[in-house]
């Protein structure tokens, strides 16, 4: 059967449902950049952009992980919420995500270290691994 009959037959109506298919971009990159909140906290902002590091207005499935140690090991933070794109799944709780970023490429992620620390933070996009460097968090 056609993709469009296993659409169907999973429940998908094609008169009643919206289904968007994008292009796959061949050229994407990832800026990240985080504000320290002085709590503890900070947010981090994951943008796609294009080779010329222009912003791209689409959705992005991106993979994010956090960690202590510049290894690439997952270490669970307090917490992870997400105020602008949207958080899809988690393997390790608030340490590896899945999200979509808004229709802007853009996700931004309020990641709570419970106090003063350094973290790292990967990001996956279409099969590259970007690194955020250290992140100093502080706490008054």
């Amino acid at each position: 059967m056609s993709w469009v009959g296993d659409l169907l037959r999973a429940g998908i109506d094609a008169k009643g449902d919206t289904i968007k298919f994008s292009k796959p971009v061949a050229e994407v990159d990832l800026t990240i950049s985080d504000a320290d909140q002085g709590d503890g906290t900070t947010d981090v902002t994951l943008q796609v952009t294009d080779g010329a590091g222009n912003s791209l207005s689409d959705n992005f499935m991106l993979r994010v992980w956090t960690g202590g140690g510049d290894d690439f090991g997952v270490d669970a933070l307090t917490g992870i919420t997400a105020s602008t794109g949207t958080i899809v799944d988690s393997t390790t709780a608030n340490g590896d995500i899945d999200l979509v970023t808004d229709e802007n490429g853009t996700a931004v992620l309020a990641m709570d270290n419970n106090g003063a620390g350094s973290i790292y933070v990967w990001v996956a996009l279409q099969s590259h691994v970007y690194e955020s460097g250290e992140l100093t968090i502080t706490s008054s």
